[in-house]
């Protein structure tokens, strides 16, 4: 499964661009694109701006408060479990075959994480 940083530059090779020109596109420094590309974390907005740029969907990684930061990649989006669920489900028809493989890895995780906590 790809990671973010992984699909963002698979995107930007297929179109033919450099980090430069996705850069100057849209406003977000060469280093933090380059750097988003080799995994490295970044803000919510600099993913949106890129999202936007690629014509992506953006649709946030939640975790849950009581994992430990190193166990999801991403960051930390306080929301609702209903608003969560619903997006999910708005957004499932027009998911790609990765997007939806990250969602069923996200559920098992989640599933893993419920089941060890029954086991306590």
């Amino acid at each position: 499964m790809d990671t973010i940083g992984a699909a963002l530059r698979r995107r930007r090779e297929e179109r033919g661009l450099t980090v430069r020109d996705v850069s100057e596109a849209t406003g977000v420094a060469y280093s933090t694109v380059a750097g988003i590309e080799r995994g490295q974390n970044t803000t919510m907005e600099r993913l949106e701006q890129l999202f936007e740029f690629y014509n992506l969907r953006f649709t946030p990684v939640i975790e849950s408060a009581d994992q430990e930061p190193e166990s999801l990649p991403l960051f930390k989006v306080p929301l609702d479990r209903r608003v969560v669920a619903h997006r999910i489900v708005e957004s499932l028809p027009t998911l790609a075959d990765a997007q939806l493989a990250t969602l069923n890895s996200l559920i098992s995780l989640f599933e893993e994480t419920a089941s060890e906590k029954e086991a306590r």
